[in-house]
């Protein structure tokens, strides 16, 4: 990907015919109005970008800000509300203050905040939305999570759980914690073969 020192004049020079950039050549120059506008602007087009790294494992993904300790995949989670990446520690601080929070938000302690910006990265669509909902936006995001996110047998089993028991709230704890038990199988059988998702599980040699 490469990224571009001046991005408004890249914008007007290249993408003027957008109706995005037209709205922002509107704005007054160094206006906030317009400054919020281009931050917007460039973090839906950085979350596009990390959505196709963590989808094909191959490039970098973009944060708001890297921490100097790792640079791992899937150590960033996108805040729900401006779309930034974050490290999944830091979200919280962020969010706490993100200008582009909703008034009505303002009051919220920001629990959960991991379980919903995951809800934003790359996700099987095994998923049901009742599943998504009550189930995965409060999962702890650790590599037990990224193991379920992403593979369709996993999903397939929680939303059938879901489909079953969703209707009594008491249940979705005993939903979660039997994804999270095929997701830890998941984390332990990938250090051993090279493997992505259950339903690869039968063509690799694992016993």
């Amino acid at each position: 990907m490469k990224t571009l020192a001046k991005l408004p004049r890249h914008f007007i020079k290249v993408h003027k015919d957008e109706p995005e950039v037209a709205a922002l050549q509107r704005m007054p120059l160094k206006s906030e109005r317009r400054r919020m506008y281009l931050r917007k602007l460039v973090n839906e087009g950085n979350y596009q970008h990390n959505r196709d790294v963590l989808t094909t494992k191959t490039g970098q993904t973009i944060p708001c800000r890297r921490p100097s300790c790792s640079s791992d995949f899937d150590r960033f989670i996108p805040c729900e509300y401006c779309l930034g990446m974050y490290a999944r520690d830091c979200l919280w601080k962020h969010r706490k203050n993100c200008q582009f929070k909703p008034d009505s938000q303002m009051d919220e302690n920001g629990r959960h905040c991991q379980g919903k910006g995951g809800l934003l990265l790359p996700m099987s669509r095994e998923a049901s939305e009742g599943l998504k909902e009550n189930i995965l936006s409060v999962m702890h995001q650790d590599e037990v999570a990224v193991a379920i996110r992403t593979d369709d047998l996993i999903m397939k089993f929680g939303s059938g759980l879901y489909f079953q028991h969703g209707h009594q709230p008491h249940r979705w704890q005993h939903i979660r914690e039997r994804m999270r038990q095929l997701g830890r199988l998941m984390v332990q059988l990938r250090k051993s073969v090279p493997l992505t998702c259950f339903g690869r599980l039968s063509s690799s040699r694992v016993f």
